[in-house]
């Protein structure tokens, strides 16, 4: 098996999984940090949605 093929036919369940996460992020946390020198909430899922 190629390496595209096996990457292709990890995409959809990992973009699944993804969506899943990004979807449970509630927006009233949009603005929440783990760490005083971590990224927001927002910018931290966004990302995520960017990888």
């Amino acid at each position: 098996m190629a390496l595209k093929d096996a990457l292709l036919a990890e995409f959809d369940p990992e973009m699944a999984n993804t969506r899943k996460t990004l979807e449970r992020v509630p927006e009233d946390m949009f603005g929440w940090k783990p760490h005083e020198k971590s990224g927001s909430m927002i910018w931290l899922a966004t990302h995520v949605a960017r990888l």
